[in-house]
């Protein structure tokens, strides 16, 4: 017998709906749906959720639980990430949103969100790309979770995001080159323990997230090539866009092919994460995965462990 369910992931940054038809091994999505909510916007490095914030986020939850119930959706799970672990006042906004919609917002650490982010991206990789690392930016974590011949090796969840890092370092508008040396600092320091996962020696890296996605499109778009997650984003192409996006001014950065508005900010300090990874690992490009911590609930629910 077949269930409707959905899983909702609560991002610092984004909001993510999929509504999925379930059945013993097996999944038929039916609907997707995301939202810029912000929910980490201007608090999120002082551990608290701001009353705008949390607005958007409770507006957000309301209009999801209306399309579940036009799907007639008979069980909803909902994972709060990053700016719920650290927010003191995470519990006013789980229960506004229990009062409101009846949703029981779950909050999850980060291995968890690493093991369900693995789960969703490994299930929709091509079949030839086996050994790898994945490198999920968030607005208040970023994941990393090494995978050798299908098999996870190692895993890190580390509370530095996009939302985190446009706080602190983007402060001007090109971002300052005192600003970019300093964010290159912190990011050596800060994630000086992905040392340990070199020893593996990943060949391929796969991103998730908007400014994985944003770079993919615009990549698509200067090339003139279909968006598609089968397509690898070279090194070259990579460190000339992130020049630019470095450089240019926000109305600039506006008019580059590919570019998203509603990252035209966030994509500075994220491709500045990109660039860490890349050159700490060596690599020469990458791959992009559109899936992440829903639908590795998905994979779960098909297997009846959620």
């Amino acid at each position: 017998m077949s269930e409707i369910r959905a899983f909702i992931d609560l991002g610092t940054n984004t909001f993510h709906l999929l509504i999925a038809e379930i059945e013993e091994g097996n999944s038929r999505v039916l609907y997707r749906s995301r939202e810029i909510v912000g929910l980490g916007a201007g608090g999120i490095n002082k551990g608290e959720i701001l009353p705008d914030a949390m607005e958007r986020g409770l507006e957000c939850l309301i209009s999801f639980k209306e399309i579940c119930d036009t799907h007639k959706v008979e069980k909803i799970n909902a994972f709060g990430t990053s700016a719920l672990r650290i927010s003191r006042n995470s519990d006013v906004f789980i229960n506004k949103v229990k009062s409101a919609t009846e949703i029981e917002i779950a909050v999850i650490d980060g291995d968890r969100e690493a093991e369900l982010i693995q789960l969703g991206i490994s299930s929709s990789l091509q079949d030839d790309i086996d050994s790898y690392l994945i490198m999920d930016i968030g607005g208040g974590s970023t994941e990393f979770i090494l995978v050798d011949d299908g098999k996870t090796v190692m895993k890190r969840s580390f509370e530095v995001g996009v939302q985190r890092l446009l706080s602190s370092y983007y402060t001007d508008d090109p971002l300052p080159e005192k600003s970019y040396q300093e964010l290159r600092t912190y990011l050596s320091d800060f994630l000086s323990d992905l040392e340990s996962f070199k020893s593996h020696a990943p060949k391929v890296l796969v991103g998730a997230s908007g400014t994985y996605t944003t770079l993919l499109n615009m990549f698509s778009q200067e090339s003139n090539i279909q968006y598609s997650t089968t397509n690898r984003v070279p090194l070259e192409f990579f460190r000339t866009t992130f020049r630019k996006i470095r450089k240019y001014p926000r109305a600039e950065r506006l008019k580059l092919p590919g570019m998203s508005a509603p990252r035209v900010d966030l994509i500075v300090v994220g491709s500045c994460l990109v660039e860490h990874v890349v050159d700490c690992f060596e690599f020469d490009g990458f791959f992009v995965s559109g899936d992440g911590l829903k639908e590795g609930a998905m994979v779960l629910a098909t297997k009846g462990e959620i």
